[in-house]
Formats: structure tokens, C-alpha cells, sequence
């Protein structure tokens, strides 16, 4: 069967999902991704200001010492 959609295929398959996951706030923004030992590992940025997806500290894959991803707007 092949599935034709613009919908992500976690949205559209089921699964155990990642418990990890959660969305933080930073810097007025909100950040989805995952605790490491090392910082908070971005997944996705989640905004409507253009302006925050040209900035390299928040893209996927960033990490961020977890008190920045923590501060409150």
C-alpha cells in the first residue's frame, strides 16, 4: 500500500510515542525536544516569528544548557 500525505507519518502511524519528549520554553519561544546529559537537544522549534527559525541556536539538533531552555518570557 502506498500512502500519499503531507502529514508526518507519526501523526498518521500508531506507536509507543517517546516519553522523553516534551516542549520547553526559551527566550519567549517554545522548543520541542529531549533532556541529554549534556542539555536540552532540540527537535523542533515552534513559533510564528519568522525571524526565530534564522537563528542557529534553536535548530534542530541545537543543544542548549538546559537553565537557557528553561528561562520563562
Amino acid at each position: 500500500m502506498i500512502l500519499h500525505s503531507i502529514a508526518p507519518l507519526s501523526w498518521l502511524l500508531p506507536s509507543e510515542g517517546n516519553p522523553q519528549q516534551e516542549t520547553l520554553p526559551a527566550d519567549g519561544l517554545l522548543l520541542e525536544g529531549r533532556r541529554t546529559p549534556e542539555g536540552f537537544r532540540v527537535d523542533r522549534l515552534l513559533s510564528t516569528d519568522p525571524a526565530a527559525y534564522l537563528d542557529a541556536r534553536y535548530a534542530p539538533g541545537s543543544l542548549l544548557p538546559l537553565h537557557a531552555a528553561e528561562k520563562k518570557p
